[in-house]
Formats: C-alpha cells, sequence, structure tokens
C-alpha cells in the first residue's frame, strides 16, 4: 500500500498530445461567451490559415460559410465557436479536399484557402459599388460606328417608336404646304391660262382660236403653275420637317422622350439658317451653269457649233461633279447647326470639317437612301397623277377633284421620302461624330442621365 507522501505528484495536463484524448474537465467555470478556446499544436492559432477572413469578393460568403440560400445543419449559439480544428460543417465553399487531413495542412496539390478567388468572383466578378457600364444601346443605334444596315434599321426603329412626331407631324407639316400652294394655284390657274394664249399662243393663232388645241397647249399654264407652287411650299416644308426630325433622331439615340413642343422650340428659331444652308448648294450649282451657259452664248455667236456641242457635253458633266460634291460636303451642316447651337458661319464650317475624309461613304449612303425613297415616292404619286388625269382630262381650268387626288398623293409621298431621307441624314451625323469624337462616350452619359 503506498502512502500520501509516496504517491507521485499530480500535474494537470494543459493539452493533451496529438491524436490522443483531452482529459475530462474538472469543476472549472463554464466557458465565456466569446472567449478564445486553446488549440491543438497541429491547429493553426486564430487568424491563420482555415479561420474566417474578410470577405470574398462583394456579397459573395466568408471562408467555410454556407452559400445564399444554404441553411446551416446547427446554428451556434451567439459568441460560440466551433471545437478548435474542427472543419467546416456542410459542404460548402473552402471544405477539405479527399485525402487532407483533420486540422492540418492540405496535401501537396490540394486547393488552399484562396485558390477557387483566382479568375472567380472577386478577379474580375462584381464591380465596386456605385459604377455600372453605359448602356451598349439605350435608344435606337447602338453607341459605337454604325454599319449601312444599322443605319437603316435606326430610321426605322425612330418611325416605329414615335410614329406621332416620325410621321404625323411631317405629313401635318407637309400637308400645309402642299395645300396652301395648290389652293392658290387653282385660283389663279385661269389668270394663268389667259396670259399663256394672249402672250405666247397669239403670236402664232390665226384668229381661228385653234392653235392651243393643237399644240397641246390648254391649261398648261395651270398646271405649270401648280407644279410650280407645290413644289416651293414642298421644298419649304422639308426644311422645317428636317430640322424637327433631326432633334427626333438625336433624342431617340439616347432613349429619351419628347414632344412635338419640345421640338418646335429647338427648331423654330433656326428656320431661317436651314433655308440658307438648303440655298447654298444650288446657288454654287447655278454659278457653274451661269459661266457654261455664257461661254455657249458666245460660242453660238460665232457660228462654232462644234465647240458649242463640245462646251455643253463639258457643262453637263461638270454641273453633275460640282452638284454631287457641293450636296455630299454640306449634308452635315444641317444637323450640326441644329444640334451644336452654333451660329449659321461656324456651323457651315464645322459641317464642311465633319464631311472631310468621309466624302465617299457620306455620298454613297445618301445616294442609294435618295434613290431608294425616289422609288417608293414614285410609286406612290404615280398611280394619284395618273388616276387624276383621266378622270379629269386637262381644259381650261384645273378640276378640284384632280388637285385633291394630286395633292393627298404628293403629302404621301413627301412623307414617306422626307422621314426615311432625314433620318438617315441625322444618323450620318452621329456616326461620323462617334468615329471621329468619341460621341458615344458622351451619348452613354447623356443615356445614364436620362
Amino acid at each position: 500500500m503506498t502512502s500520501p507522501e509516496d504517491a507521485p505528484e499530480e500535474k494537470p495536463a494543459p493539452f493533451a498530445p496529438p491524436g490522443g484524448t483531452p482529459p475530462e474537465p474538472g469543476p472549472a467555470a463554464p466557458a465565456q461567451p466569446g472567449a478564445v478556446q486553446p488549440t491543438s499544436p497541429t491547429t493553426p492559432a486564430p487568424g491563420g490559415w482555415g479561420q474566417p477572413s474578410a470577405q470574398v469578393g462583394y456579397g459573395q460568403p466568408r471562408y467555410g460559410q454556407y452559400a445564399p440560400g444554404g441553411p446551416p445543419q446547427a446554428a451556434p449559439g451567439a459568441g460560440q465557436q466551433p471545437y478548435p480544428g474542427a472543419p467546416p460543417s456542410g459542404p460548402g465553399y473552402g471544405t477539405p479536399q479527399s485525402g487532407q487531413q483533420y486540422g492540418g495542412q492540405p496535401q501537396y496539390g490540394a486547393q488552399q484557402y484562396g485558390g477557387a478567388q483566382h479568375g472567380g468572383q472577386q478577379h474580375g466578378g462584381f464591380p465596386a459599388p456605385g459604377w455600372r457600364p453605359g448602356p451598349a444601346k439605350p435608344g435606337i443605334i447602338p453607341l459605337r460606328p454604325l454599319s449601312l444596315g444599322e443605319i437603316y434599321d435606326g430610321a426605322f426603329a425612330a418611325i416605329r417608336k414615335n410614329p406621332k412626331v416620325m410621321l404625323g407631324v411631317v405629313a401635318l407639316v407637309t400637308a400645309v404646304a402642299t395645300i396652301v400652294p395648290a389652293l392658290i394655284s387653282y385660283l389663279l390657274a385661269p389668270s394663268a391660262n389667259q396670259w399663256l394664249d394672249d402672250g405666247v399662243v397669239s403670236l402664232f393663232d390665226d384668229g381661228s382660236g385653234q392653235v392651243s388645241s393643237e399644240l397641246g397647249l390648254d391649261g398648261l399654264a395651270g398646271q405649270l403653275s401648280q407644279t410650280l407652287l407645290v413644289t416651293i411650299g414642298v421644298y419649304l416644308g422639308s426644311i422645317v420637317t428636317t430640322g424637327l426630325l433631326i432633334v427626333a433622331i438625336s433624342r431617340s439615340v439616347i432613349g429619351k422622350s419628347f414632344t412635338v413642343s419640345e421640338l418646335w422650340l429647338q427648331v423654330r428659331s433656326k428656320l431661317v439658317g436651314l433655308v440658307a444652308i438648303s440655298l447654298l448648294p444650288s446657288i454654287g450649282i447655278l454659278l457653274v451653269a451661269g459661266v457654261f451657259i455664257g461661254a455657249i452664248a458666245l460660242l453660238a455667236s460665232a457660228d462654232a457649233v462644234g465647240l458649242v456641242l463640245l462646251v455643253t457635253v463639258v457643262a453637263l458633266v461638270v454641273i453633275v461633279v460640282v452638284a454631287v460634291w457641293l450636296t455630299t460636303r454640306f449634308i452635315l451642316t444641317p444637323a450640326a447647326y441644329v444640334l451644336e447651337g452654333q451660329r449659321l458661319g461656324t456651323s457651315i464650317a464645322r459641317g464642311w470639317t465633319l464631311s472631310r475624309g468621309s466624302f465617299w461613304r457620306l455620298f454613297g449612303i445618301y445616294l442609294l437612301s435618295s434613290i431608294i425613297t425616289s422609288i417608293v415616292s414614285g410609286l406612290v404619286a404615280s398611280p394619284g397623277q395618273i388616276i387624276a388625269s383621266i378622270l379629269f382630262p386637262t381644259g381650261d381650268t384645273v378640276p378640284l377633284g384632280a388637285v385633291a387626288i394630286t395633292v393627298v398623293a404628293q403629302i404621301i409621298a413627301s412623307t414617306i421620302s422626307t422621314t426615311f431621307l432625314s433620318s438617315v441624314v441625322a444618323l450620318l451625323y452621329i456616326d461620323v461624330r462617334m468615329r471621329r469624337e468619341g460621341l458615344d462616350v458622351e451619348l452613354a452619359a447623356a443615356a445614364d442621365e436620362a
């Protein structure tokens, strides 16, 4: 029997050896919430590998936590921590791989903490809070340099998006610009026909009064006056609608809504300048034509028939080239004048600069668009003119029914051609500026604000 003196002194073992069984706790005080528990030698210290760290990525679960939507198997109490070295509960992110020791370091080739971050949600995943990329297509076109198909698609998309303005207002302005001159020509037709008979036909009339009928000149002056006045009216109306459509297209590009009154407030002060801009190519063409007409007249007076024919052919070629060149170089000037808010002279120089270097592209798209609108307008207007000529033959006065049919056909044709062609020109202006000046960045910012 061993005496108490011979018994070995008992010392409390602070921790169990690796792989051993921890001693039974004595009557010690219960662990306080939030108290740090001792760790085994094989378990890293708090804050090292295997400990929950900062949040991975924006809105992602921490290491060892469940992803959103996965309920935990056991919710620990407030401030409690799992047993030192215990693996995370559940097969979430950070679960030890197969072959990984309990509470130890992962084997060679096993996934370490943070390994899934590379190329995952944090790297190139969620952007910083408060930032978002601009819209790729906030309106009728994508905010990048446009192809021909995208320009045409944008023109039709603008019509579909707001037909009230793109077709309704254009039709209204065109109707006023067409009906008023047509009524004036209807009232002036008798006087015009009388003037033609007295001033021209009477020179060849033998007193029988049949020269006009034989030459087919009955009512010719009335028809010519109607055509001339309606053409002038449609021309002036197209200037108004062009300004309105330019503003409408510019707002449709960024997906911004607008009203007719807003468009009119921005355009009404620009009408005189738009008329001047539209006349510039015509003035240049007339000046060139005047020079050749004078040269032809001098050669004709000298009986140089061969030279007259040669100069005439050269004149036709030069006039066509000048007309194409001036029209293309001034094609972007109306849009620059209306949208950039500059003075007339500055806008003319601005349009001239924008068209430099893009001549052939602008010319090709505008020529193709003009051919398309001419064909469509002819298909729409020709039946009305044919019906009017059949139902109302030519006489001393232009019948009101013929005027009505012709005017309606002209309104429809002008509405279609003006809307499409003006939309294409406005989109060409935006396309050129996106290619050269990075306008797409400004448009994206404007779309965000809108």
